[in-house]
């Protein structure tokens, strides 16, 4: 047997080992991942998400049990890339497909600031072919939180009268664009730019916002009556 046959593959990765703000990241080189399961696949990171929880955990320490030697996490909840190899199991993907997926990005669970990424093939699915890497990396988290809002839990149907908290935020731009291709009619509340606060409406005329912070709340259109919780 070769001596290269024996060596592992590595790959680059941006880990943390210890709390505080983004100078604790550091560049390694550490092993690549390999399938273990049926389920798993393997992606070629090309692009890879910045949420609040990626920061949070940063700043609050999201590593092994007390930050023992050499344990680190890689951030990195969103990520893209190409799918590189699959798991018996896995037949809606095949090596090659571009895929965009949320996993990983805690302790035990390694996320996308990596070359490479092993994750269950479930809770991958091909992007959408009108968007890159870089812009398909910044909304599996945000797109499918206003979705469960938008979708399941407020159950909005066309011509309900939907007040979006916080209409300028990540949540809130993405709800709206739904809501909107939903047809139902919005209004967005965003906090004051001014001491006296400003407006603003929507494109199409559909739409009013204003500056006043709140709670959200959902109500159907005059002609239906009654309220959307």
């Amino acid at each position: 047997m070769s001596e290269n046959s024996n060596k592992v593959a590595t790959m680059q990765a941006l880990v943390m080992a210890r709390a505080g703000g983004p100078e604790v990241l550091e560049l390694r080189e550490i092993a690549r991942p390999r399938i273990l399961a049926d389920t798993d696949i393997l992606v070629r990171v090309m692009a890879a998400g910045i949420n609040p929880a990626d920061w949070q955990s940063r700043r609050n320490g999201a590593v092994y049990g007390d930050g023992a030697i050499d344990a680190f996490t890689i951030l990195g909840i969103d990520g893209t890339g190409v799918v590189d190899a699959v798991g018996a199991a896995i037949k809606h993907l095949q090596p090659g497909d571009a895929v965009w997926y949320v996993d990983g990005g805690y302790a035990g669970k390694f996320g996308s600031y990596a070359e490479y990424k092993v994750l269950n093939g479930h809770y991958a699915a091909r992007m959408p072919a009108s968007l890159d890497f870089l812009e398909a990396a910044a909304l599996p988290t945000v797109a499918l939180t206003a979705w469960q809002a938008v979708f399941d839990k407020a159950d909005i149907h066309p011509g309900d009268f939907v007040l979006v908290q916080g209409g300028a935020g990540g949540l809130g731009h993405i709800a709206i664009q739904y809501l909107r291709a939903l047809g139902a009619r919005i209004a967005a509340r965003r906090w004051p730019a001014t001491a006296r606060g400003s407006s603003a409406t929507l494109p199409r005329g559909r739409s009013t916002a204003s500056t006043a912070p709140g709670r959200t709340s959902r109500r159907r259109s005059s002609t239906t009556g009654g309220a959307r919780a």
